[in-house]
């Protein structure tokens, strides 16, 4: 199929018939390979005709039904890295690579939006966790300094990474930003402190 795809062929492939375990290899490669003009079939036909192993039936007998696909080609590079490499495994490592790429690029721009004070509250989130009032103790501020603070952060971060408003990204923010110290700029490992503690 992928010398197919390199000839600019429209693929109708049809997932019917054989071991199930072909079908699913089938979708994986439909997944990956097929565009916007290709097609997925199941064909439908009633038990008497698979009983009688006929090999060809009425056109009464038989119904194609379009499978719904959801093309990981939709993701950018999909089909360009595995009609480069033809190795699904190897197009699918790059494509996490620059998907972690892009992460990265949004975790940038997320944190050259916080000030200079916010920073340093993320930072100790991220190294020691604990309550609001334990990293108010920690930086020397109230606690409603520091409330107000992470508010300001998760706001920011939500807005960053398009997720929707109100959404709990406490635990999500400390683990990007201690799997990321090229972003912050330090080796942030995640603390002892429990982040689920505190709100948000």
């Amino acid at each position: 199929m992928a010398a197919l795809k390199r000839e600019r062929r429209r693929v109708h492939l049809c997932i019917a018939g054989g071991r199930k375990v072909m079908a699913a290899y089938g979708m994986v490669v439909a997944q990956l390979l097929l565009g916007e003009g290709d097609h997925v079939w199941h064909l439908l036909s009633p038990p008497e005709l698979l009983r009688s192993r006929e090999m060809h039936a009425a056109l009464s007998q038989v119904v194609l039904v379009p499978v719904p696909v959801l093309r990981w080609s939709l993701l950018p590079s999909t089909i360009s890295e595995l009609l480069l490499w033809d190795d699904p495994y190897r197009a699918i490592q790059r494509q996490r690579e620059m998907q972690d790429q892009t992460r990265r690029q949004i975790l940038r721009g997320f944190w050259s939006q916080l000030t200079a004070a916010e920073r340093r509250v993320a930072l100790a989130l991220t190294r020691h966790g604990g309550s609001n009032q334990e990293l108010a103790r920690r930086l020397r501020r109230s606690p409603k300094t520091i409330a107000n603070q992470l508010q300001s952060i998760y706001e920011k971060y939500r807005s960053s990474l398009g997720l929707p408003e109100g959404a709990r990204v406490r635990e999500r923010l400390v683990s990007d930003l201690a799997s990321s110290p090229d972003v912050t700029g330090e080796d942030v490992p995640t603390g002892a402190g429990s982040p689920a503690r505190a709100r948000q």
